[in-house]
């Protein structure tokens, strides 16, 4: 097999034709590979480009993309409301899972906040906290149906780490980690199966 086909994709939407992830993971050694979703995009309804863009990742790559995807969208800057309580955005997450994009937990950062605007923008409550003479937002949720969010979206997850050639240990550990990250103790998620796959 030739390098170009063991470190590339073919993207027939790419000028070029090909996905270079050799070097997105060169250009971002330590950090997170940042991937923007665009309003046109968000408008549409259409997750194609972010669904496309995981699945061309090849084999040999997929180890190195564990946590490392930064999700934004861009052209809402000025919005008044927050990016996940447009109904449009929420629809367009709703679309990508509909597709099979349930596996947010292995690709998205947790450190750069991706991973909590995806469960925002897929959650079904939260609340929203405005502080006076301060632009600073605050958000909370039942933490029983965040513990079901991350159940749900387990097996998806599950699969790509194996897939990437990590253990069910591996698996564990990172559904723990973001359980913790979104403050839920091990009494919160027992109602899920990682209490049960942890026994």
């Amino acid at each position: 097999m030739s390098k170009k086909n063991q470190l590339h994709a073919f993207d027939p939407e790419d000028p070029q034709g090909w996905i270079d992830f050799a070097n997105l993971i060169k250009d971002n050694p330590n950090g997170c590979i940042p991937f923007l979703i665009t309003r046109d995009d968000v408008e549409l309804g259409d997750p194609y480009e972010l669904i496309n863009f995981i699945d061309k990742i090849p084999k040999k790559m997929l180890p190195l993309m564990r946590d490392r995807i930064h999700i934004a969208i861009d052209g809402y800057n000025d919005h008044p409301e927050e990016i996940y309580e447009l109904p449009e955005v929420r629809a367009y997450f709703e679309a990508a899972e509909t597709h099979g994009m349930m596996d947010w937990m292995y690709y998205c950062c947790l450190d750069t906040g991706s991973l909590s605007n995806v469960l925002l923008c897929t959650l079904k409550n939260f609340c929203k906290t405005s502080y006076a003479d301060t632009p600073r937002i605050g958000v909370s949720f039942d933490k029983k149906e965040v513990a079901q969010w991350i159940a749900n979206r387990e097996d998806a997850t599950g699969a790509t780490f194996i897939e990437a050639g990590y253990t069910e240990d591996d698996v564990i550990t990172r559904l723990v980690a973001v359980a913790h990250h979104f403050g839920l103790s091990p009494d919160d998620y027992s109602i899920g199966t990682i209490h049960n796959r942890r026994a």
